[in-house]
């Protein structure tokens, strides 16, 4: 994604430094954190997961957002908008079926990820009201570089040269999908 954002933010012929000034410094670093630590905690439960399992885990996201809005944004949240999360609960029950034998101590790994999803979200809308979604974007692809560098000595295994192709491709719709 860094890659694709020097390409954007050169073709808009951006001043990196605007970029990286903001008034929530804090949170604009750790919010690409989340982001990492999400994707990584699905990847670990999809390794020892079925797909359906660990996808349907991740659909929990929601509900952590609607229980964490009023408490971290001072937002309202209706009873509707509460069956409806409770509603969506309810499918997520009824495909892991609870107390049927199935449960995978993975399948913590990717609710983990649905929480650290739920708590990007949330600092996207707080920053929201002070920063620009082009200085959310350049911390998101300096930030979420720098937290996966953290990780690369211990997960990190040979890569082949198509696959550099497949993460300049991510990279530039995970960009062209922020930015949208």
């Amino acid at each position: 994604m860094c890659l694709t954002l020097v390409f954007y933010f050169g073709a808009r012929r951006t001043n990196p430094s605007q970029l990286a000034a903001s008034k929530q410094i804090m949170l604009q670093w750790f919010r690409p954190l989340f982001l990492v630590l999400s994707i990584a905690t699905l990847f670990v439960g999809l390794k020892y997961l079925p797909l359906a399992e660990a996808v349907i885990l991740g659909f929990m996201a929601p509900l952590f957002i609607t229980a964490l809005a009023h408490p971290l944004l001072g937002e309202r949240v209706s009873i509707h908008r509460w069956l409806a999360v409770i509603g969506g609960l309810i499918g997520v029950a009824i495909v892991i079926r609870p107390g049927s034998g199935i449960w995978h101590w993975a399948a913590a790994m990717p609710l983990a990820g649905a929480f650290c999803f739920s708590f990007f979200q949330l600092s996207t809308r707080r920053l929201a009201s002070t920063e620009s979604v082009d200085a959310m974007l350049y911390h998101t692809g300096v930030g979420g570089l720098a937290w996966s560098t953290l990780l690369v000595p211990f997960f990190w295994t040979e890569t082949q040269p198509i696959h550099w192709w497949v993460f300049l491709g991510t990279g530039f719709l995970g960009a062209a999908a922020t930015y949208a």
